[in-house]
Parts: structure tokens; C-alpha cells; sequence
């Protein structure tokens, strides 16, 4: 996602079709943090789960680049 995004396809807490944003780590309490950033700019956090699961998203992957609705990207990533 580029900065330039960030307006484009934010969308308030509750509207349908939310985009995604994929975070994966070992920490609950962080990953927490980063739910609530994430919610505070207008996306969804898709929980992705441990942070060896990161490589369902990382460069090379179909959905490192796209900009997906956050059911879409659960789908792609497979969870």
C-alpha cells in the first residue's frame, strides 16, 4: 500500500468492505497496538497469525501488492 492510499481506500470503522491489512507476530499485546492503528486509519486488521505465518504475505506473493477488501485478503492468504 503507498501513502497515497491511505485516503483513497480508508473507510470508516463499520463500513462494508473494509481493505486489509495483513499483520502477523508472536506478541499479543503489539499485535493489539497495531489492530488499533490500523482501525484508527480507516482499514482492518486481518489477523495473519504468528510471525512465521508472515510468509503468506511477504514480497513475491500474489497478495503483497494488491489492495484486497479484508475478506478477499483472508481468502488469498488462507484464513
Amino acid at each position: 500500500m503507498r501513502y497515497d492510499h491511505l485516503g483513497e481506500y480508508s473507510r470508516e470503522g463499520g463500513a462494508n468492505r473494509r481493505y486489509g491489512i495483513p499483520v502477523a507476530g508472536d506478541d499479543p499485546a503489539a499485535k493489539k497496538q497495531v489492530f488499533d492503528l490500523i482501525e484508527q486509519i480507516g482499514f482492518e486488521p486481518v489477523d495473519a497469525g504468528g510471525l512465521s505465518d508472515s510468509r503468506s504475505f511477504q514480497p513475491g506473493t500474489d497478495v503483497y501488492t494488491a489492495d484486497l477488501p479484508a475478506d478477499e485478503l483472508r481468502e488469498r492468504i488462507g484464513i
